[in-house]
């Protein structure tokens, strides 16, 4: 993407054929991702590239890292973009059921804004790689509080990188969340622990 969000006519990159993630692969749960925040998505459609941001607030407490610190996404050789958006039951909000409906791309990252809290609560990530051109994946959270939300990506590569500039990696990612989620649980099961803000 250019830095605007006009509309523009769906590029090459927006193939709806994302039915399943790769075959014969076994998918990697991010649990540095649970509870995290989607703050934007940026695409460029000609380099075949998307980047997230995704902030941590409570791993970064937990682990002693600055709160504002950030964790960038950012994905190559990308040959495919999905986003479903989950509307629950109006007539009876109690029943957890969801009318899926797809959304588009370029719409859901344009309406992305860090300032009015238009970002996506994230519930739960996945991803796969067959460690040489092929990756996968899918984050399942809610936007503005609301609308369940499931993007996916296919790609040739995921960089992971830190808004400090310092290393890091996707796996270092998900050990940070499981020593929080570790803790978190220990904690709840002596019955002392409430959910983490």
């Amino acid at each position: 993407m250019s830095g605007d969000c006009e509309p523009i006519v769906e590029s090459a990159m927006d193939v709806y054929d994302w039915v399943h993630l790769p075959t014969g692969l076994e998918a990697q749960a991010l649990w540095g991702m649970h509870d995290a925040e989607l703050i934007s998505i940026h695409s460029n459609a000609d380099r075949r590239e998307v980047t997230m941001i995704f902030e941590a607030p409570h791993l970064m407490r937990f682990h002693g890292f600055p709160e504002d610190l950030q964790f960038i996404f950012r994905f190559t050789g990308v040959s495919s973009v999905r986003a479903v958006r989950g509307r629950p039951n109006e007539l009876n909000p109690a029943i957890r059921t969801y009318l899926e409906e797809s959304v588009s791309w370029r719409s859901l990252e344009c309406s992305m804004t860090r300032e009015n809290e238009q970002y996506i609560d994230v519930n739960y990530a996945e991803f796969v790689s067959n460690h040489i051109d092929k990756i996968a994946f899918r984050l399942e959270g809610y936007f503005n509080h609301a609308d369940r939300h499931e993007l996916i990506i296919r790609g040739k590569k995921l960089d992971v990188m830190r808004s400090d500039r310092k290393a890091t990696s996707i796996e270092y990612l998900h050990d940070l969340g499981k020593l929080f989620w570790k803790s978190w649980k220990e904690k709840h099961s002596a019955g002392n622990a409430t959910h983490p803000e």
